[in-house]
């Protein structure tokens, strides 16, 4: 049975052998846009990387990357570590491109892919990653799911291991009062499933069903500043004020996805990082599956144990537990308030 230190003790264990030798890494792969989950991965690995006392001696994102700085970088003995996610593969191909041209450019390099989840949907795609990662000499590939790693080992000719996503190295999350009995934060994108729908959603819950997709004024000012300032040479991707920056950005979405998601007493999603901030806030989820998936797969390999979430087959059943789990919450919260109510609630959940 996992406990959440012991997902946080495999990634350190395995990054600091990886790394062994090597105190600088660059990171690549910054994800600027609006989803709070890649924004959660970036932290998290930013944060995994401290700990193990390496120095980001260089950062881009896949608009503003430039081949020579990246060498530099390796020249000065950094590895190359890629941005972990679920876009490994043929669902977000401007993403695999990006990495494919770093296997291609860096093929030498010590190269960490972070934890991904893998779909491909076309054999032609599949053959020319097959190709170009078979071309690498130290490459080192980590998945977040069972079957992401039979799929890589049936595939792919290079180091490979199961690894728990960098988001749970998010800490010191700001503590809010709920003020709804749900927040459905559900999937607006492509990998949006059919159950996830909201032909379901009649309930007497106060609900607020929401995604994290939408940018607040400073999320764009602030990432447009940057974007123009690195496009003009102002800020390079090597300085250390342009690391912060980032990294600040990063954690301003990511309180907005904090803020979206405490809101709500338990929580229904089908985005697999709406889930693993539930697990971080202790707050009791149900979990639909995303198109390809990974979220029932990435509960299955990691936070079953934890207590904290039940996967669903509908919005419907998601609604009917919640319900139950309200009045449970309640009961809880007056005799069991030294413990973990959102796990003596959902034992109680059927």
């Amino acid at each position: 049975m996992l406990t959440l230190n012991e997902l946080l003790d495999k990634p350190l264990q395995l990054l600091a052998d990886l790394l062994k030798g090597v105190d600088k890494v660059a990171l690549l792969d910054y994800p600027e846009y609006a989803n709070v989950g890649d924004s959660m991965i970036w932290l998290g690995q930013v944060a995994l990387l401290r700990r193990l006392n390496k120095k980001i001696i260089y950062v881009c994102a896949i608009s503003n990357f430039d081949e020579h700085e990246a060498a530099a970088a390796v020249g000065a003995g950094a590895a190359l570590i890629i941005n972990g996610g679920g876009n490994f593969g043929t669902l977000w191909p401007h993403h695999q491109e990006f990495r494919e041209r770093i296997m291609t450019l860096f093929a030498d390099a010590l190269i960490i892919q972070m934890p991904q989840s893998i779909c491909f949907e076309d054999e032609a795609a599949l053959q020319r990653t097959r190709r170009i990662i078979g071309n690498c000499s130290n490459l080192h590939l980590l998945v977040r799911d069972h079957p992401s790693y039979a799929f890589a080992r049936d595939n792919f000719s290079t180091d490979i291991v199961l690894c728990p996503d960098s988001a749970f190295f998010l800490t010191d999350l700001p503590t809010l009062v709920p003020d709804l009995d749900v927040v459905y934060l559900r999937r607006s994108d492509r990998e949006a499933d059919v159950n996830s729908g909201g032909g379901e959603l009649h309930s007497s819950l106060a609900i607020n069903v929401t995604d994290w997709l939408e940018q607040n004024w400073i999320e764009k000012q602030l990432q447009q500043t940057l974007r123009y300032s690195v496009r003009k040479k102002w800020l390079r991707n090597n300085q250390r004020v342009t690391i912060a920056l980032y990294n600040l950005l990063a954690y301003i979405r990511t309180r907005r996805g904090v803020q979206l998601l405490a809101r709500g007493r338990c929580i229904i999603t089908d985005r697999l990082h709406a889930h693993v901030l539930s697990v971080l806030l202790k707050r009791p989820s149900f979990l639909l599956d995303n198109s390809n998936g990974k979220v029932f797969a990435f509960y299955e390999a990691w936070t079953r144990d934890l207590g904290v979430s039940r996967c669903v087959g509908s919005v419907r059943e998601a609604l009917r537990m919640a319900s139950v789990l309200n009045v449970v919450q309640f009961l809880a919260l007056q005799f069991f308030y030294e413990s973990d109510v959102a796990t003596v609630a959902l034992a109680y959940v059927s």
